[in-house]
């Protein structure tokens, strides 16, 4: 568990890890379609918390924009902002 210099639990890094885990499972279904899919979650000044999802070895026969949308429209729930590269 990550803590404090005090020794209390750090929730943001528990939050981080929760949303990136919750991110990677709601996306296995682009995955196991063969495309590489990397998420990190990190914080930002503006938007408090986004999330940065690297696409990457998209099939023959799928489109970058494509499979981008699939993306987006399956992490459009969240209150994370999520961010396609």
């Amino acid at each position: 568990m990550p803590v404090t210099a005090v020794g209390k639990i750090y929730k943001p890094t528990l939050r981080q890890d929760a949303s990136r885990r919750a991110f990677e499972a709601e996306l296995k279904p682009i995955v196991e379609a063969g495309t590489g899919i990397t998420v990190t979650v990190e914080n930002h000044e503006v938007h408090g918390t986004v999330a940065s999802v690297r696409a990457s070895n998209v099939p023959e026969g799928h489109q970058g924009d494509t499979v981008r949308g699939k993306i987006l429209q399956a992490l459009g729930r969240y209150p994370v902002k999520a961010e396609v590269r």
